[in-house]
């Protein structure tokens, strides 16, 4: 695995815990392809979301199914995260 692709992984599994926590049964709509991690506290669930091609810098959930998320090299996207579509926002 690449470095971009571990700090992909890291942002998102750290968006993606508070999300699932804030949001009960959530964890059951996800995809099948989604990946349990277990660790000594918490189970968490993976799901590969996007590949941004940047390393993502943060995040922010603006809708119950978008995020915003700025990556380092200065571009922002919004994240469908029910078809999983990506855009680009500019201005």
């Amino acid at each position: 695995m690449n470095t971009l692709s571990k700090n992909t992984l890291i942002a998102i599994l750290a968006a993606a815990s508070l999300f699932l926590w804030s949001r009960p049964g959530l964890a059951e709509q996800l995809s099948k392809k989604a990946t349990l991690v277990k660790s000594e506290k918490e189970n968490f669930l993976l799901e590969d979301l996007a590949s941004l091609g940047d390393v993502p810098w943060g995040m922010a959930f603006v809708s119950p199914h978008t995020a915003l998320i700025t990556l380092r090299g200065g571009k922002v996207v919004l994240l469908n995260l029910k078809t999983k579509e990506l855009k680009a926002v500019s201005g």
